[in-house]
């Protein structure tokens, strides 16, 4: 069952990198400082 283990860690990457993206889209988008977020 390496299946469902290998499905994990691509959501766990996607989830990262998403997270790490997120920011940066909504400054460009939305023209939000990031350091109001923090």
């Amino acid at each position: 069952m390496v299946v469902p283990t290998f499905k994990e860690s691509v959501c766990r990457v996607q989830i990262s990198f998403f997270s790490e993206w997120v920011p940066y889209v909504e400054f460009i988008f939305f023209n939000k400082p990031l350091r109001n977020r923090m």
